[in-house]
This record gives C-alpha cells, structure tokens and sequence, in this order.
C-alpha cells in the first residue's frame, strides 16, 4: 500500500525500500484499490510490461473510476512484472496519457473531496504464476 496526503500529492506514489526486493518466477500485479476520485485515471506503474496504447507503449496498471474507491465490478486485470529486481515503486496517476506534467489544477481536481480523509491510497497486489 503505498499513501500520501492529499495536500502533497504531485501525481507520483513512490515507495523506497532499505534493501531491493528479488521476485523469482513469474509475476502479475493488478490495482485492488485507489481513493476515491472524482475523474476516471490512468494508473501507470514503473514495475510492470509495457501494453501497446495508441500505436504508444506505456506502463499501463489500469484505468480506474470509482465512487467507492475500490473496484466492485469483480474485474482485476493482472499484468506481467517486468522488473523482478527493485527497491523502488513509481506509481503515476494521470487524467491523460503522454509525456506532459499536469497542472496543479489538474491534481487536485482528481481527489477534490474531503470526506475520504486527508490521505491519498494505492493498493497493489503480487501474485506468482505458473
């Protein structure tokens, strides 16, 4: 679970690990949760295989919209971990794809409400295949 106050929110969860992680095998990650947004997101993760988006590759998590802020429609995409030695996560939160910053204005519009709590959360989930 990675998390941050909303006030400092730049667009990025990082998390930084004293000593690098080695996953042995194959591995899967998906997005279980996320706070409560008011705009749908692009949830992009420095871990996992690129998926080719128009004629672009990107990092693609998965896209996510939900009033509840967890994802009830029982659907959990996994995708493939690409990096299987890391001491570091990167998780960005976008309201667009490409390469541009978004605004401050942008940021904040995306977890606006108040009654979530101050914080910003991202639950991720590892699993081992085959």
């Amino acid at each position: 679970m990675l998390t941050c106050l909303k006030k400092q929110f730049t667009g990025r969860f990082t998390c930084v690990y004293d000593r690098p992680y080695r996953l042995c095998g194959s591995w899967e990650a998906t997005l279980i949760s996320l706070t409560r947004s008011n705009v749908p997101v692009y949830v992009l993760c420095d871990l996992i295989d690129y998926t080719e988006i128009n004629q672009s590759k990107i990092q693609l998590l998965d896209f996510f919209f939900s009033e509840k802020g967890i994802k009830s429609d029982g659907r959990t995409p996994y995708v493939n971990v690409l990096h299987k030695r890391f001491n570091t996560i990167n998780i960005d939160v976008k309201t667009q794809l490409g390469d541009e910053i978004q605004g401050e204005a942008e940021l904040k519009k995306i977890f606006a409400t108040t009654d979530d709590g101050d914080e910003v959360t991202c639950l991720i989930h590892f699993r081992r295949i085959g």
